[in-house]
């Protein structure tokens, strides 16, 4: 234990001690009721109220003995109430379990100084006539205030100590949750010493009803509002299980997407798969959180859903296409753009899918936008696809080598290609090797890519990967 800690609890010690000492008189003790009181105290430590605090799902236990020490100290007296918290400090610091002697020290003391704190102040009150002419009734509110400020005070520094966090957000967290209680339990020792002073024992009868009855109120709204943090919890499991439904929904919805470019064109969809697992390797590399990743893998699959209102005179024309029909095919990126912009959940896949022909330097379609203009995730895409477009064979042109691919990518990097993301190819070339770059068109012929769009939402997936350098990041 800390050494300052053991510093406060002598202090704490020192101050308990020394008031209990100097007012203690056995002569003024009442020895009808201190009994009473110290039962009471017992079964205050004994039979915590259960609560649940605002705006959390903690279900905890506090004492009433607060009841008790402050209606022995307001209806008794002080050496009563010395008697009555030192047998409390006892009690709750071997029941419901036996604490080590350090904390039991720490209890004790905590109770004897509250209670002897809060009559100093309360004495020397009286002593200036600060309170002179004030009805007795009003003196025993204030009672229950000072005791409030000086104990919550004592436990504050405590905490402090023990946690290092500053005293605000100690109030916050520790005390605010409780405050309503501890001033409840407060007025009520106070009412209950009054009507004790005022009428003996026999007010121990209205007072404990009206103790009573506020404890079964506690306990039965604590059991309400346990059975209500359960329906919410069945309903958030509930809500989670849909929410899990509407993504296997999402994912399938996808499928059926990238099933319908394939349904006009094979090799797009062995190219949309490739520049997926391209992009999301690239995105890894930049360092890309999960969310980001999941994006651009999901672009990479979709980045050509656009073409599919492409005219196929258009789309499967050997040869150059003229002006005129180079127009009409650059309008695939807005398409799918405006295809998936109608789904709030893809919103950010559609920006990706309808930016993935930008360029760094303006030069691109749709829109001619430059740089930051352009967000990092469209260059990622961008530079997965145009190196599968370089490596992969197509009826009007052949396979390219990886070297001829990057000697291009070197050459339009600042121009074309976002520098950072060429870099991170490079980077990832290095780590994995040649053999990690494929012709998509290939997938086709081998079945590599039939089922694993599944495989490619949990895991990168692809030869990049049969490289150990390169990590298999779950992309969700």
């Amino acid at each position: 234990m800390q050494l300052s800690i053991k510093i406060y609890i002598f202090i704490l010690a020192a101050i308990s001690i020394s008031f209990s000492l100097l007012w203690f008189d056995p002569s003024s003790m009442h020895m009808l009721t201190l009994p009473l009181f110290i039962l009471l105290m017992i079964l205050g430590e004994a039979y915590k109220i259960p609560v649940i605090l605002y705006d959390s799902k903690e279900y905890v236990k506090i004492s009433w003995s607060l009841v008790v020490s402050i209606s022995v100290l307001a209806g008794s007296g002080i050496t009563d109430a010395i008697i009555v918290n030192l047998i409390g400090g006892i009690i709750c610091s071997l029941y419901p379990k036996r604490l080590p002697l350090i904390k039991v020290f720490y209890n004790i003391f905590s109770y004897l100084s509250s209670m002897t704190i809060t009559y100093l102040f309360y004495k020397s009150l009286k002593e200036v006539h600060i309170l002179s002419g004030s009805s007795y009734l009003f003196e025993l509110l204030v009672i229950p205030l000072i005791y409030l400020i000086v104990n919550c005070t004592i436990n504050l520094v405590l905490l402090n100590l023990v946690t290092k966090k500053n005293f605000m957000q100690l109030v916050n967290n520790m005390i605010m949750p409780h405050l309503h209680h501890f001033i409840l339990f407060s007025f009520i020792g106070g009412i209950q010493g009054y009507f004790y002073k005022e009428n003996g024992i026999f007010a121990f009868i209205p007072t404990s009803i009206l103790i009573g009855i506020v404890l079964y109120s506690f306990r039965n709204n604590a059991h309400y509002a346990n059975e209500r943090i359960m329906e919410l919890e069945s309903s958030n499991r509930n809500m989670e299980k849909l929410a899990e439904a509407l993504d296997q929904t999402l994912d399938e919805f996808i499928m059926t997407l990238t099933a319908t470019i394939d349904a006009r064109d094979p090799y797009t969809y062995g190219h949309s798969l490739q520049v997926s697992n391209y992009a999301v390797a690239l995105a890894t590399e930049l360092k890309f959180n999960e969310e980001e990743i999941e994006t651009i893998r999901i672009a990479g699959l979709l980045h050509d859903i656009g073409k599919i209102s492409i005219p196929e005179e258009i789309l499967f024309k050997e040869g150059r296409l003229t002006s005129e029909e180079y127009e009409i095919m650059k309008k695939h990126p807005v398409i799918g753009e405006e295809i998936l912009s109608d789904i709030p959940k893809l919103s950010k896949v559609a920006e990706l899918v309808g930016m993935h022909h930008e360029r760094y330097n303006g030069s691109g379609y749709p829109r001619s936008l430059v740089e930051k203009q352009i967000p990092l995730g469209a260059h990622v895409l961008g530079v997965a696809d145009t190196l599968d477009a370089i490596l992969s064979s197509r009826s009007y042109k052949k396979e390219r080598t990886v070297e001829e691919a990057m000697t291009e990518f070197s050459r339009c990097r600042g121009t074309d290609f976002h520098p950072t993301v060429v870099d991170a190819l490079f980077k990832l070339r290095t780590r994995a090797g040649d053999e990690a770059f494929l012709n998509s068109a290939t997938l086709i012929d081998s079945s590599l890519i039939k089922g694993k769009i599944k495989t490619n939402r949990g895991y990168l997936y692809n030869n990049i990967n049969k490289k150990q350098n390169l990590i298999l990041t779950r992309a969700q």
